[in-house]
């Protein structure tokens, strides 16, 4: 899962700023800590672990610390920086953000560092076997996928330079994926079948990930039980399910990853095929026809409450569904009309009443998003499977230009560093 979301409520949440000086050697992302005594040098200020360790141990002794801000003090308002990563923001490709709260809060998945215009962004190809679902960390890719037999492998993990598929590291979960979602430490995975539609995998040593834990996600029966959608936050995961005999969202606490608890669930009486969270709210993309967005109020699991929604032209599903600053990107199953758009922006800066921004008809079905410094890239399946950038300088008038394309559909897409990695 591609965690984007951020608020300005990430800065009302403290005060206390801590300015950091740091040296850019931009030819091998070179930064060079000069304050709060990190001395040393590393080539990926989000990837090293070192970092990222003082870093956190930093903002959990002073929970007042919400925002450090590298290389000088930036004057532009956190709702104008809606198109980055929630960790690592490029302001006129010169400053960088490091929003440490919310670095945890989504469990070290943030999509990279933003990078210069003059750095070219690279593509990367994974290709598994009736793959569903990808997942970026740490140069790592973490793929599900379905299998027919319970001798198939369904979690595949590709170390840092390897895209073979002979060459990842498999494991058997005797079940087939839907989605997952990535944390530095932990995989969170939706899982099918009529029990234990949630896994757990310890990923803290990726090349030796192993399965710690498993649940069953209480009163769901019917013909169509499987966990489709999943995203953690702040200690939690949040599980979607296809429509089906009893209740289709659910919330666990992983505070323990060993001993997932389940807290709560809801009837929503549609698929939910993506979920994305900023506290106090998940937001659903669903197969509704009346209702392609819901959004929930989940600060009590055990009285989750809808607080309102969003229906666009058409019977189109919502496929796919992020949030940066406070606008919701939604990419819907194809239409064969164009007033049934594909592409859909909302303003939920008042989640209790989100308003259309714009939209767009593409002829696609767009099966992932991710962005990458100051763009959103969407995979879309058409007579031409492709990647594109998605232009939404001009709001009356949003663009789809193709980057890539692909003999195969793609599947999903994420964004870490300057690379877009593509599941086909």
């Amino acid at each position: 899962m591609k965690n984007y979301n951020f608020s300005k409520k990430a800065l009302t949440r403290g005060s206390m700023l801590i300015e950091l000086t740091i040296a850019l050697a931009l030819s091998a992302f070179t930064v060079s800590i000069v304050t709060l005594s990190l001395s040393t040098t590393y080539t990926s200020v989000e990837r090293t672990t070192t970092l990222r360790a003082q870093l956190q141990t930093l903002v959990k002794s002073t929970q007042t610390i919400k925002n450090l801000i590298l290389n000088e003090t930036a004057t532009t308002s956190w709702k104008n920086l809606s198109y980055s990563t929630p960790c690592l923001v490029a302001i006129n490709a010169q400053v960088l953000h490091a929003d440490t709260q919310t670095l945890m809060d989504y469990g070290d998945d943030c999509g990279g560092i933003p990078i210069q215009q003059s750095h070219s962004i690279t593509f990367k190809e994974i290709t598994v076997p009736n793959a569903t679902s990808l997942d970026v960390l740490n140069d790592h890719v973490y793929v599900g996928a379905l299998v027919s037999s319970t001798t198939e492998p369904s979690l595949y993990i590709f170390p840092k330079d390897i895209s073979d598929t002979s060459q990842a590291i498999k494991i058997h979960l005797n079940q087939g994926i839907r989605a997952v979602d990535v944390t530095q430490s932990h995989m969170f995975i939706a899982a099918t079948g009529t029990t234990t539609q949630f896994h757990i995998v310890d990923i803290a040593e990726p090349l030796s990930a192993t399965s710690i834990s498993k649940a069953t996600l209480p009163g769901v029966s019917g013909s169509y039980p499987d966990a489709i959608s999943i995203q953690y936050y702040r200690s939690r995961v949040y599980i979607g399910t296809h429509r089906t005999a009893g209740r289709e969202f659910h919330i666990f606490d992983v505070e323990n990853p060993s001993q997932p608890v389940w807290l709560g669930s809801r009837e929503i009486n549609h698929n939910i095929n993506d979920i994305t969270v900023d506290w106090p709210y998940a937001y659903l993309a669903t197969s509704g026809n009346t209702k392609d967005v819901i959004i929930l109020n989940v600060s009590n699991p055990s009285s989750i409450l809808e607080v309102s929604s969003i229906s666009f032209s058409g019977n189109e599903d919502s496929q796919k569904i992020i949030r940066a600053g406070d606008i919701l990107y939604i990419g819907r199953k194809r239409s064969t009309l164009p007033q049934n758009p594909e592409f859909v922006m909302v303003d939920s800066s008042n989640p209790l009443s989100p308003t259309l921004i714009t939209s767009a008809y593409f002829k696609s079905t767009i099966t992932g998003f991710c962005i990458l410094n100051s763009s959103i890239y969407a995979s879309l399946t058409t007579a031409r499977n492709h990647i594109s950038k998605i232009d939404v300088a001009t709001t009356s008038q949003v663009m789809s230009v193709p980057v890539k394309e692909y003999m195969q559909a793609p599947k999903d897409i994420d964004c870490e560093g300057t690379t877009i990695t593509t599941l086909l």
